[in-house]
């Protein structure tokens, strides 16, 4: 019943200047085949991701196909093949790569595809790949760490030389101490 109904020329063509215009800026992006997965699980996924700032587009595919090559991303275009959902963030393109694989773990159903990360067209593989390097905050402080660590190891050696210092001081002190009062038990 439904592959019956038809958009009129004039609904495609509004569709497609949206499309267009979601995707003009588009520089990360994850296409799912969600084949076999039923309406409320879907339902599920995309609250999932919305809660981490993941949007998820499913359009007809010659509509999608029409609007990425008319914004010069052919290559996300040439992946659309069957089933597809498109999803997109504007945040973190690694958080993006993060959220849509925890769905895909937790749903079988769901298949990484591919997608453009950063403008570079990527397989589902390594996609996945992607998925596993730490998050930018956790990136951002394991440098850290590894600056201050130096650092740190500098400030124990110097203080470590300021305090053999001191002992190597009060033994003096105490040297002199006890020769003073000797030099002034002889006289």
């Amino acid at each position: 019943m439904f592959s019956e109904l038809r958009m009129s020329k004039k609904l495609k063509e509004l569709v497609c200047r949206e499309l267009e215009e979601h995707y003009r800026d588009l520089e990360s992006c994850v296409l799912v085949d969600y084949q076999g997965v039923d309406g409320r699980t879907m339902t599920g996924v995309r609250a999932q991701l919305r809660e981490r700032n993941v949007s998820m587009r499913v359009v007809k595919n010659s509509l999608a196909v029409l609007a990425l090559r008319n914004v010069g991303k052919g290559s996300v275009a040439e992946m659309l093949d069957g089933p597809c959902a498109l999803m997109t963030s504007a945040t973190d393109p690694v958080e993006l790569v993060k959220a849509v694989a925890d769905a895909a773990r937790e749903i079988e159903a769901l298949e990484i595809k591919g997608g453009l990360i950063e403008g570079e067209r990527l397989d589902g593989g390594q996609i996945v790949q992607l998925s596993k390097i730490p998050s930018r905050d956790v990136l951002n402080a394991q440098i850290a760490g590894v600056f201050a660590a130096p650092m740190v190891q500098l400030a124990g050696v110097l203080q470590a030389i300021a305090r053999a210092m001191a002992y190597g001081f009060a033994a003096y002190r105490d040297k002199l101490a006890e020769s003073e009062e000797g030099s002034g038990e002889g006289e």
